[in-house]
C-alpha cells in the first residue's frame, strides 16, 4: 500500500515531478493558483482547489487585515524613523503593499487552514509554500526549488500598447521599469530642448497639476490661458507629435527630473540613500514588526519580512529621488494650490505631504466612476479615491457629490464642476469601422481578495468566451478592447479559436470605438459605462466578480442592463427593437446627467476654482 502525501501544487513546471510522485505515493493534490489549476484540469488530474479552504468571512478578514497593516507607517512606535523631509517613506508604498499583502495572506491563511485540517499529514511543497508551511508543520518535504512569486510580488514592468498601420493592428510589449525610466528621461530631455523653459516670475503664484494626462486634458491645455505647472513622473507629458504640439502651444510649464536635477543634488541623493538604508536596516530588527504583521493573532513576519524589506528598500531609493525633486520644485515656485487625481500614487503622496507642511491647499480631482456605496467605503479610502490628505474634492456630478456628503464630508470642501475629460466628447474622432458590438474587458484585480479565487478568474475567461460565441452566433461583428491594466487577461488565443474575424484592440482610447459601435458590453462596472451613456449607446453589464462593493448608482437605477451571460443572447435580440434600444439610451442619458454636471466650459471652471486663493474655507 502506498504512503499518503498531500501535494501543494504551485508551479506548472513541476508537473513531471508530480507524475513521478503519483507512482510512489497516494497523492492528495491541492491546486494553489490559477496556473496550477489549469495544468491539472487540462490533464484530467483529480485535485482540490485551495480556495475551498477559505470561507467568505475568511476572505473578508484577509482584505480587512491587508488594509489595516498597510497603514503600518503611522504607528507611533516607528513613525518618526520613516520621515524624510516632511514625507513618510512608509506611506509611499501603501497601494503596492495592499496588493502584496492580499496575495501573500491568501496563501498564508489557506496553508494555515489546510494544515489545520490535515495535521498529521506529510506535505510535499516548494517555494513560498514550503517556507510558510514549515512554521505550522514539522511534516514537510521539498518538492522542488521552484519559487513562483508572481502572484504577490510587486509589478516591476509596464505594459505599452502601440499601433502599426491601420487602427485595428495593435501590439503590446512589457517594458521593465528601469528601462522605462531611461526612455522617459530621454523623452524629458527632448521636450526640454524643443520647449524652452518659460521665465518664472518669483512674485507670481502658480497652480501645480500632478500626473496630468496630456491627451485626456487636451481641451484644458488649449483653453486655459494663464500659466500653470505640470509635474508628471509616471508618464511623460510628451510622447508623440500630438502631445508635443499640445504642450508647445499651451501656457503650461513642464517640470521634470531633467529640469530640476543638478550634479550636487544627485550626489546629495546618493549620500542620503546610504544613510537612510542604514537607519532602516536597524528599524526592521524591531520587535514591532512581529507583533504588528499578524492575522488572527498569528504572526507572519518571519515568512514575509524578506519580501517586504527588499521591496521597501528598493522603493526608498526611488522615492528619495522623487522627494528631492519635489522639494526643488517647491523652491522654484510659489504655488497657490495643488491638484492631484488620487491619493494613492507615490508622487501624489509626496506632493500632498509637502503641500501640507507648507499649508498649500490640495484639490483631489475625480478621475473615474466609483462605487458610491457603504460597502465600498473602506476600499475607496484605501485606494486613495476618498480624500484623506486633500483639503477639497472636485467631483464630476451629483452622484459623487451626494456620496461624499453622505459619508461625512463638509459641503464647503466639495465642488461639483464636471470634468474637462468630457469636454467636446461628441466631437471625438471616428473609428475606421462601424456596425459592430464592442466588448470592454475589465478582469479580476490583484488587490481584492474576492477577485483572486480560481473560480472568479475562470469565470472571467469563460464569460469572454461565451460573449464571443453568442455574438458570432447572432452574425454580428465583435471588437474587443482590452483594459490597459498590466494584469489584464489577453483573450487573443482564446478568441481566434472561436472566430478569427473578431478584432482585438490593445491600445488607444476607447471613446472612438464606443462612438461607432451599435452597443457596448462591459464586464462588471467601469467608467466605460459613462462614456457609452454620453455617446448614446446602450450598455450591457455582465456580472463576473463578487467583490462585495454593493450596487453602484448606475445599476440601482437600471441605467445599464445589468445581467449575467446566460441572458445575453435574449437581451441582444431585444436591442434589435428600436423602441427598447431608445428606452435604454434614454435611461443612460438620464444617468449621465447625474454623474456629470453639464456646463458650457469645464476647463475654465476647473482652472478658476483651483487658481483662487483659499481663505477661511471659502473659494
Amino acid at each position: 500500500m502506498k504512503e499518503e502525501r498531500i501535494l501543494l501544487f504551485e508551479n506548472p513546471i513541476d508537473y513531471e515531478k508530480l507524475l513521478k510522485l503519483e507512482k510512489k505515493y497516494e497523492l492528495k493534490i491541492i491546486a494553489t493558483n490559477f496556473s496550477s489549476y489549469e495544468k491539472l484540469r487540462k490533464n484530467n488530474i483529480k485535485f482540490i482547489n485551495s480556495d475551498s479552504f477559505l470561507t467568505q468571512d475568511d476572505r473578508a478578514l484577509i482584505q480587512k487585515t491587508a488594509f489595516f497593516i498597510s497603514n503600518w507607517y503611522d504607528e507611533l512606535e516607528i513613525k518618526n524613523f520613516l520621515i524624510y523631509k516632511d514625507v513618510n517613506l512608509g506611506s509611499l508604498i501603501k497601494s503596492e503593499l495592499i496588493n502584496i499583502l492580499v496575495n501573500f495572506l491568501k496563501i498564508f491563511y489557506e496553508l494555515y487552514k489546510i494544515n489545520d485540517k490535515f495535521k498529521s499529514s506529510i506535505f510535499l511543497c516548494s517555494g513560498i509554500h514550503n517556507k510558510i508551511l514549515k512554521s505550522f508543520s514539522a511534516h514537510t518535504e521539498i518538492l522542488s526549488n521552484s519559487n513562483d512569486l508572481s502572484n504577490f510580488l510587486p509589478l516591476d514592468s509596464l505594459k505599452y500598447g502601440f499601433k502599426i498601420g491601420t487602427d485595428t493592428k495593435n501590439f503590446e510589449i512589457k517594458i521593465p521599469k528601469k528601462l522605462f525610466s531611461k526612455i522617459k528621461s530621454v523623452s524629458e530631455k527632448f521636450s526640454n530642448y524643443y520647449i524652452p523653459q518659460k521665465i518664472v516670475n518669483p512674485n507670481s503664484k502658480h497652480v501645480l497639476f500632478i500626473e496630468l494626462n496630456t491627451l485626456n486634458y487636451e481641451n484644458f491645455l488649449k483653453n486655459v490661458h494663464d500659466p500653470f505647472v505640470i509635474f508628471n513622473r509616471r508618464i511623460p507629458s510628451i510622447w508623440n507629435k500630438k502631445t508635443l504640439n499640445l504642450i508647445k502651444n499651451s501656457n503650461c510649464i513642464i517640470e521634470n527630473k531633467n529640469s530640476l536635477i543638478s550634479n550636487d543634488l544627485e550626489k546629495n541623493i546618493d549620500d542620503n540613500i546610504e544613510l537612510i538604508n542604514k537607519k532602516l536596516s536597524s528599524l526592521f530588527k524591531s520587535a514591532f514588526f512581529s507583533k504588528f504583521f499578524q492575522i488572527e493573532n498569528i504572526s507572519f513576519w518571519d515568512q514575509f519580512s524578506s519580501y517586504f524589506t527588499s521591496m521597501f528598500m528598493i522603493r526608498v531609493s526611488e522615492n528619495i529621488l522623487e522627494i528631492e525633486l519635489a522639494t526643488e520644485l517647491f523652491k522654484k515656485y510659489d504655488f497657490s494650490s495643488v491638484v492631484i487625481n488620487n491619493e494613492v500614487g507615490p508622487n501624489e503622496k509626496i506632493i500632498a505631504q509637502i503641500s501640507k507642511s507648507k499649508n498649500i491647499p490640495i484639490f483631489l480631482n475625480q478621475h473615474g466612476l466609483i462605487f458610491d456605496t457603504d460597502d465600498a467605503l473602506e476600499m475607496n479610502k484605501n485606494h486613495g479615491i476618498i480624500s484623506d490628505l486633500s483639503d477639497y474634492s472636485i467631483v464630476w456630478g451629483d452622484v459623487d457629490y451626494e456620496y461624499r456628503e453622505k459619508i461625512g464630508f463638509d459641503r464647503k470642501t466639495l465642488f461639483r464642476i464636471g470634468t474637462p475629460i468630457y469636454e467636446n466628447f461628441n466631437s471625438i474622432e471616428n473609428f475606421s469601422e462601424n456596425n459592430y458590438v464592442l466588448l470592454a474587458t475589465s478582469g479580476p484585480t490583484k488587490e481584492n481578495i474576492f477577485d483572486l479565487s480560481i473560480e472568479t478568474i475562470q469565470k472571467n475567461i469563460q464569460t469572454i468566451e461565451s460573449i464571443c460565441k453568442i455574438v458570432t452566433k447572432l452574425n454580428k461583428k465583435l471588437i474587443i478592447k482590452i483594459h490597459p491594466s498590466p494584469d489584464e487577461f489577453d483573450p487573443t488565443e482564446l478568441v481566434q479559436k472561436i472566430n478569427p474575424n473578431i478584432k482585438i484592440v490593445k491600445s488607444g482610447k476607447i471613446s472612438p470605438l464606443i462612438k461607432n459601435s451599435n452597443f457596448v458590453i462591459v464586464i462588471d462596472f467601469s467608467t466605460v459605462i459613462l462614456d457609452a451613456h454620453l455617446l448614446k449607446k446602450p450598455v450591457i453589464s455582465i456580472t463576473v466578480k463578487n467583490n462585495g462593493f454593493g450596487i453602484p448608482f448606475d445599476f440601482r437605477t437600471n441605467s445599464s442592463i445589468s445581467t449575467n451571460v446566460n441572458e445575453l443572447e435574449e437581451i441582444i435580440l431585444k436591442l434589435d427593437n428600436k423602441q427598447y434600444f431608445d428606452e435604454i439610451v434614454k435611461k443612460g442619458e438620464k444617468a449621465s446627467s447625474k454623474y456629470l454636471t453639464k456646463t458650457s466650459d469645464y476647463s475654465k471652471n476647473l482652472f478658476d476654482l483651483v487658481s483662487k486663493q483659499i481663505h477661511n474655507n471659502d473659494v
